[in-house]
């Protein structure tokens, strides 16, 4: 760090706290190498060539980088949804919420439709950011009747009247607040008959 010698005063713990918080620490503390079942390659001497995985505890994909000329950089994975959306963009962060929610469901023998999760994460990243699907995540929709039926109520509609927030029922949880159909599904569209 440079300070200019005219200056009086340095407020040095903000200073370390600034940029304490800006910098991350990451670092691997174990590494397993792992032969990839599914992959095997016939090489030219007839000899099985086989592939190995890395895992490790702990990541840090900035170093992983470096060595490009042994590491596949295309097939570099962490459960760090924000690393991956921070290396790789938020697209590769989409179907790292995806492979995790997977994990998660599968772990227990439970088995979730893609289109279902598809849909997950593509509503937490819709924005260019991952955000979580929560009370905090959902401070930016524009529906305040779709916030009031998620979580603290009261608290969102407290702010929806004191900054006179505009609802205009195109989300579904607002259609289903105030008795209306769902404008999705079978209410996506009406039928019409003759009655003569």
């Amino acid at each position: 760090m440079v300070f200019p010698a005219t200056q009086p005063r340095i407020d040095l713990e903000s200073l370390i706290r600034s940029e304490a918080s800006r910098t991350p620490i990451v670092g691997i503390q174990n590494c397993f190498i792992n032969e990839n079942k599914e992959y095997r390659v016939k090489a030219k001497n007839n000899v099985n060539d086989a592939e190995y995985i890395l895992s490790t505890e702990g990541e840090n994909l900035n170093a992983l980088m470096t060595y490009y000329q042994v590491f596949d950089l295309r097939r570099l994975y962490t459960n760090n949804v924000h690393r991956m959306a921070q290396i790789f963009g938020i697209e590769a962060a989409n179907r790292t919420l995806i492979n995790e929610i997977n994990r998660v469901f599968g772990a227990y023998g439970i088995e979730v439709d893609h289109r279902h999760l598809s849909l997950l994460a593509d509503y937490m990243t819709y924005e260019g950011i991952y955000k979580p699907c929560n009370r905090i995540g959902l401070k930016t929709n524009a529906s305040p009747l779709q916030k009031i039926t998620f979580e603290t109520s009261t608290s969102y509609l407290k702010e929806a009247l004191l900054h006179g927030e505009h609802e205009d029922l195109q989300s579904p949880s607002s259609r289903l607040v105030t008795g209306r159909m769902v404008r999705c599904g079978t209410g996506a569209f009406d039928i019409l008959t003759k009655l003569t």
